[in-house]
Parts: C-alpha cells; sequence; structure tokens
C-alpha cells in the first residue's frame, strides 16, 4: 500500500512556485537571476529578497558600462567653435535712444497722434501722461492752485 501524496503540501509548493513567477516578472528578472538558496516564508519576504537582487543586478550592469572620461576644463577652447550667446539684449553697439526721457515720451506721442486711429490715439494720451509724470520741471501739488513752488 502507498501512502497519499500530500494534496496540502502539493497545492502550497505550486502556489509558492507561481507566486514567485510572478514576482520576477514583476521585477523584470529571470530565474537565473535567482541564488539556488533562496528561502522565503512569506510575500514581504520574497519581494524585499526581489528588490535587492535587482538592485545588484542594476548595480552590477552600471559597473560593466564604458566609464566616460572627465572633461579637461583647462585647454583652451578654439574661437571657431565658440557660437556667440544671445542675451536677448541689442546687438550693435551704438547706444540706444533714451526712449524714457519726458521729451521723447512727447515725440512719440505726436507721431503717434498722427496716425489717427483709435489705438494710436489712446497710447499716445498715456504717452503723455507718463512723460509729464516723469518729468521734474512738472510738480504736482496738492491742495487748491495746482503746482506749489517749493523753495
Amino acid at each position: 500500500m502507498e501512502p497519499e501524496p500530500d494534496l496540502r503540501e502539493f497545492a502550497n509548493e505550486k502556489s509558492r512556485e507561481v507566486m514567485l513567477l510572478r514576482k520576477l516578472m514583476e521585477y523584470k528578472l529571470t530565474e537565473e537571476d535567482l541564488p539556488p538558496d533562496i528561502e522565503f516564508e512569506t510575500p514581504a519576504e520574497l519581494d524585499t529578497a526581489l528588490r535587492l537582487i535587482r538592485v545588484e543586478k542594476q548595480l552590477a550592469a552600471r559597473d560593466q558600462q564604458p566609464q566616460e572620461e572627465p572633461v579637461d576644463d583647462t585647454r583652451p577652447i578654439p574661437k571657431s567653435s565658440q557660437a556667440p550667446v544671445d542675451t536677448g539684449g541689442p546687438t550693435s553697439l551704438a547706444p540706444a535712444p533714451d526712449t524714457s526721457s519726458p521729451d521723447a515720451m512727447r515725440e512719440r506721442a505726436l507721431a503717434l497722434k498722427a496716425k489717427g486711429d483709435p489705438k494710436s490715439l489712446e497710447e499716445a494720451r498715456w504717452l503723455l501722461l507718463q512723460a509729464n509724470y516723469r518729468d521734474p520741471s512738472k510738480v504736482m501739488g496738492r491742495g487748491r492752485g495746482g503746482a506749489t513752488v517749493e523753495g
């Protein structure tokens, strides 16, 4: 009379194999990556062991890659390889006209007023207001009579 195989033990062993294979696929590992003496009792222990194996495999792959040579910053770079850098400023060396002076603003407002379209007229009004605000000869006073004289 042969002893009957324990079906529970067989089912547990097969479920452990299935769980191991699923976890291997999840961590993108193969059976060859596993050590022959791997032991685990719980799924958490298996997760920890497989994470460790994956990290070790990634480190080994990183070590196998050819190392880049360090860049020697002390050697001179030829002028022909240096492209000009666009910093967004003016490209000429001539000084830009001072458009923030009150007189320049008034001149620009007159040019805009000559166009006659509503947008230009509104911009001309704003330029005149800004010119008057920036003009040091136009002192805005408080009270009733307009400008006050300091002095």
